[in-house]
């Protein structure tokens, strides 16, 4: 049924099994016996009933017999059609035949009539509707996909044949959907998946109503995978499903398949959620329209510095907006709440590369957020006094690590206490600092965040070691850099307090990434993939035979009149 995709070799395919057709046609007309040839007074009788020639009435007597034989068996025979069967097999048709062969028809399997209407149109006996004769032709063609494409289909012709066109073609037809509404609970699974396939249902026609649970969960995962649960999802399993449930819940993204050559989407979207802008223009890519559009539009929010609400709240983002946003001045973190965060973080970003006077900026301002938590208040005073520390505005210092450790919980009180510690550590190294003389004061920063390090990192030895082969001809970049050793060295070995250095951050909690994703970028679940085999020929020709058993309402009342000239 279903030809070869490339169009030449399937014409070469429905020329060839056109050829044998012909043939075998023409072989069964040379067989016929001789001796059962029609004279010319039984031709003319045959004529008035519509069948024109030897030919035609030796292939409608075939017909006939069967007919007859068929109401002979069954278990209710029919009289009236029997005596019209008869005396059409006895040379003397009349104008009850067309309505016996008719009734005949019904009471034969769908095979059968499909069988006897072939010959009747290969003998060119033309008892049907031009309309009905029309689809016949299609239903017998070996190529019937080619016929229709030059065949207008603007009536509604019955549900098998509207489901043959459409399963034909691989278009649903204007009236296939309405006749497939009252059956659908009991079409096998693989049809059903066919016309999905094919877009002749989805899930407003809800195929999934009266089935067992298996097939249901199945047909709305095909239909709308929106309407699963997570379980039955997670029951179908479904790579797809498990991977866009991973990203969304934060886990660990399951590897996509080992044979699988495209660029995996959720490593990336994982890649953005963590900052990453590496693969904008891959991702982008591959994106389906929706969500290519909401990245454009990120994107160019990031460039104005300006977000609307629904992108400030979404947290799952707030990496990549950093990553993309370049602020030209101080941030406002009275803005939003991504504002608080990312100024803090660029407050510590600017110390940890020394540009003091700008932190010194973002600093003031992250002190006019009034609706701030305790850990974000007291990291902000912590700054601050980092900053007068470095500039030797000790009192200032002193009063902002005073307020800061007001507002935590005294140690031994619900919740963590390393914040504390270290504010008190802080606090200590500032008053004894200003005890100390100018002269015997060391270097006020923190050596670490002169090497651009967080503070405690261990590995700051390799750093060091390339700076120093960096500065191997300068000669105060050398000693500034054995300062900061003998500085952390100190810091390692005695502890902050002990070696008067400054701690920021006193507390990484404000600091910290987020843990959640955003769903703006995710993709909606696609369709699952089909599970079930392909129609067979076979099946491609029971829904013919039922299309053939359509036409029996479309018999004519009334012999045509025949052109005794055709032959």
């Amino acid at each position: 049924m279903f030809t070869s995709a490339d169009p030449v070799i399937a014409e070469q395919e429905a020329n060839a099994a056109e050829t044998r057709r012909l043939a075998a046609q023409e072989e069964r007309r040379r067989k016929k016996d001789p001796e059962a040839r029609t004279n010319g007074f039984a031709l003319r009788r045959w004529r008035l009933v519509g069948v024109n020639g030897a030919e035609s009435v030796a292939a409608v007597l075939v017909v006939l017999k069967d007919l007859a034989a068929a109401n002979e068996r069954s278990a209710r025979p029919d009289s009236d059609q029997d005596r019209a069967l008869s005396a059409a097999l006895a040379g003397e048709p009349d104008e009850n035949l067309m309505a016996a062969v008719a009734r005949a028809l019904r009471s034969c399997s769908a095979e059968e009539v499909l069988r006897h209407l072939r010959t009747l149109r290969e003998a060119r006996i033309e008892w049907l509707t031009p309309e009905a004769s029309g689809r016949l032709n299609i239903l017998v063609s070996t190529a019937p996909e080619r016929r229709l494409v030059h065949t207008p289909h603007v009536v509604d012709a019955g549900a098998s044949y509207e489901l043959f066109v459409s399963l034909t073609t691989r278009r649903p037809t204007r009236y296939v959907r309405k006749h497939l509404a009252p059956q659908l609970a009991t079409l096998p699974l693989p049809l059903v998946d066919t016309l999905i396939d094919i877009r002749a249902l989805d899930a407003s026609d809800r195929p999934w109503v009266d089935r067992t649970a298996e097939e249901s969960t199945y047909l709305r995962a095909r239909t709308g995978p929106d309407l699963l649960t997570t379980a039955e999802a997670t029951a179908l399993a479904w790579p797809s499903f498990d991977r866009r449930h991973a990203f969304i819940s934060g886990w660990v993204i399951p590897s996509a398949a080992a044979d699988s050559h495209e660029p995996d989407l959720y490593e990336y979207l994982v890649g953005l959620t963590e900052g990453e802008t590496r693969h904008l223009s891959e991702i982008e890519l591959i994106l389906p329209e929706p969500q290519r559009v909401a990245l454009r539009d990120l994107r160019s929010y990031c460039s104005l510095g300006s977000w609307p609400p629904h992108l400030l709240a979404d947290r799952g983002l707030w990496l990549l907006m950093e990553a993309l946003w370049q602020p030209p001045e101080s941030i406002d973190p009275r803005l939003s709440a991504f504002h608080a965060w990312a100024a803090l973080r660029r407050a510590r970003h600017l110390f940890h590369t020394g540009d003091h006077q700008s932190a010194a900026a973002q600093t003031t301002r992250l002190l006019k957020v009034d609706k701030a938590g305790p850990e974000y208040r007291a990291e902000a005073l912590n700054l601050d006094a980092y900053r007068a520390f470095c500039t030797n505005k000790l009192e200032e210092a002193e009063s902002a690590l005073g307020e800061a450790l007001r507002l935590l919980p005294p140690v031994g009180a619900a919740g963590p206490s390393d914040g504390r510690t270290r504010l008190e550590s802080n606090l200590t190294v500032v008053e004894r600092r200003k005890s100390t003389t100018r002269n015997n004061r060391t270097r006020s920063t923190n050596p670490f965040l002169e090497l651009g390090l967080p503070h405690g990192t261990l590995s700051w030895e390799d750093l060091y070691r390339e700076l120093t082969k960096e500065a191997v001809h300068d000669t105060q970049e050398r000693a500034r850099l054995n300062d900061i050793r003998a500085r952390i060295e100190s810091v390692l070995r005695s502890g902050a307090t002990e070696a008067g250095v400054f701690v920021i951050p006193h507390d990484e909690s404000p600091y910290l990434d987020p843990d959640e994703r955003s769903s703006l970028l995710v993709p909606p679940l696609p369709r699952l993939e089909r599970r079930t085999p392909q129609l067979t020929a076979h099946d491609m020709d029971s829904i013919r035979a039922r299309a053939a058993v359509e036409l029996l309402d479309e018999f004519l009342s009334a012999p045509p009149r025949v052109n005794r000239r055709r032959d």
